[in-house]
């Protein structure tokens, strides 16, 4: 009686087992194929699902504990067909004489009631950047090194919202544009887990530099305007400065030409006017007060303007604008186009090239001269450098007034004597060199209602 309850207990719990026969059951790294037949030995196991990359081992758990070992090679090449045959030991074999308790044992087990056991891979593994930028470059070319914890590993990799593509280290990228960047990258194993949680960098492309100056036009005569422009992003004070030079010279006050400060402005420009001496010159930009160059120019080409040595013809070159023009506006660089070079000059030192920029104190006059004075007070900047007949011509061509008449201006207010100053190097007023408010007596040669004022616009 006994006997009987315990054969129909296990009937029961056969019939139930064998309900998942051929059904693979996972576990954690792990996965577990019954057999689905014995035949003369040989067990066949369908192996639904199974990748051979991800196969680490595998073993047959038999009927009663004992296990055989499987060649992970053989699971995975049976992966490619989907079933898996192994021939078992002759002692694992279900003999057809054994006692009704084996059957039974054998049937809860299910079909020859063999397990095929295969641990996979389902360790994704771990992505680390090795090299490549971060924080701010100044550069749009950058290069990342990366590796894996797996040695097998293949990477994607992504550069912001991009796709991700397949890459190996190094990988690198050019032609980035300013701004904020961030490189990610994911290593792939053999059995095809992917890091979850990529590998990733942040960085600034920053090629504007700090400070910066060029120059146009890039190619002028003697004597003509160069506009310098400068843009600092970085600190600024009102003792940075911009000079122009010989490319070939060094920054020193041995080479120094004209130059300005910049007053602390981050973004301006200021008029310069192209050496007497033909060359090649840049511009430059210096901190506070300083030699060092934080910035310079492209090239800048100055040709020596055609001259003569022949003095203005009678008459002179520029003929006078109509009384009462004041709108008439002329700019600096259209001034010392109009110039004609010569090497004639009354006195052997004023061929000397020179340029001084108007005096502060050079005020208006209280003659009920108004805006029109503002309109044409503004013309005279001082932004020319030549010898003193070629200021004449170019002060001539600002105002719109008869160079002739500038000159005889000149030699009856001035008589020349332009060495005239006291103990200080300081020009003495009243004493022919730049007699603020002071006419000459030929003033009837003058346009009717000319200002008084120094036509120069500086102490020359």
């Amino acid at each position: 009686m006994r006997r009987n309850l315990l054969f129909a207990v296990a009937a029961v719990l056969g019939s139930l087992v064998c309900l998942h026969v051929g059904t693979a059951t996972t576990f954690a790294g792990a996965r577990s194929f019954p057999s689905v037949s014995e035949r003369q030995g040989v067990l066949t196991f369908k192996l639904r699902g199974l990748k051979g990359a991800r196969v680490e081992s595998a073993k047959i758990v038999g009927r009663r504990g004992k296990t055989l070992r499987v060649s992970v090679r053989r699971v995975q090449r049976a992966t490619r067909r989907g079933v898996l045959r192994v021939a078992i030991p002759r002692s694992w074999r279900l003999a057809a004489s054994r006692a009704p308790r084996e059957a039974a044992r054998a049937a809860h087990h299910g079909r020859g009631g063999h397990r095929l056991t295969v641990v996979t891979d389902t360790t994704p593994p771990e992505t680390a950047i090795s090299s490549g930028p971060s924080g701010a470059v100044s550069s749009t070319s950058v290069s990342f090194g990366f590796s894996s914890s797996e040695s097998s590993s293949t990477f994607e990799c992504r550069l912001d919202a991009s796709s991700w593509a397949a890459c190996s280290s190094p990988k690198a990228y050019s032609g980035l544009t300013d701004g904020s960047h961030t490189f990610n990258v994911r290593a792939k194993d053999a059995a095809g887990n992917i890091d979850a949680s990529p590998a990733s960098r942040t960085f600034t492309v920053d090629v504007a530099p700090p400070y910066s100056v060029s120059a146009s036009p890039t190619s002028v005569s003697s004597g003509q305007s160069i506009t310098a422009s400068w843009k600092v992003t970085g600190d600024t004070s009102t003792t940075d400065w911009v000079g122009i030079f010989k490319q070939s010279e060094a920054s020193d006050g041995n080479a120094l030409g004209e130059w300005y400060y910049t007053d602390g402005a981050k973004t301006a420009s200021k008029t310069f006017t192209a050496p007497t001496t033909a060359g090649t010159y840049e511009l430059r930009y210096f901190r506070n007060d300083g030699w060092e160059v934080s910035a310079r120019s492209g090239p800048i080409t100055v040709t020596a303007a055609s001259s003569s040595s022949s003095p203005p013809p009678a008459g002179g070159y520029f003929a006078t604008v109509l009384t009462g023009q004041f709108d008439y506006t002329i700019t600096d660089a259209q001034a010392a186009a109009k110039v004609r070079r010569s090497s004639w000059e009354p006195r052997p030192q004023n061929q000397t090239a020179n340029n001084t920029v108007a005096p502060a104190d050079f005020a208006k006059p209280n003659d009920g001269w108004g805006s029109n004075w503002d309109k044409t007070y503004g013309r005279i900047t001082g932004n020319f450098t030549g010898t003193t007949d070629e200021i004449i011509q170019w002060v001539a061509a600002k105002w719109g007034i008869e160079d002739e008449i500038i000159r005889a201006m000149l030699m009856n207010e001035t008589n020349w004597y332009q060495n005239h100053k006291d103990a200080d190097g300081v020009p003495i007023r009243n004493h022919g060199y730049s007699d603020y408010g002071h006419c000459p007596p030929a003033r009837s040669a003058l346009p009717t209602g000319m200002p008084d004022l120094d036509p120069l616009g500086s102490r020359r």
